[in-house]
């Protein structure tokens, strides 16, 4: 009865500790440099800085996705070669 009633504490835990991570994931990589590219926008319409924000993201996110294929591209090929 002890034992079970750990684990079913344990599995409590792990959920809120993976509602947790992933909100501040959320937050630190997509809501937060979209709020602070929105207003250090030169745009003077709401819906022109929201434009102007999520292109300057999309262009930060395709730079760090180009670096990580070029990455796994250069771990395949070492592999391939011994």
């Amino acid at each position: 009865m002890l034992i079970k009633k750990k684990n079913e504490n344990l599995f409590e835990f792990q959920i809120v500790w993976i509602i947790l991570y992933w909100s501040t994931y959320l937050m630190c990589f997509c809501i937060l440099p979209l709020l602070v590219c929105y207003f250090e926008a030169p745009e003077f319409t709401e819906l022109g800085k929201i434009k102007y924000s999520i292109k300057i993201n999309l262009l930060w996110y395709l730079a760090y996705a180009m670096i990580l294929l070029i990455y796994i591209g250069y771990n395949i090929v070492e592999e391939a070669n011994l």
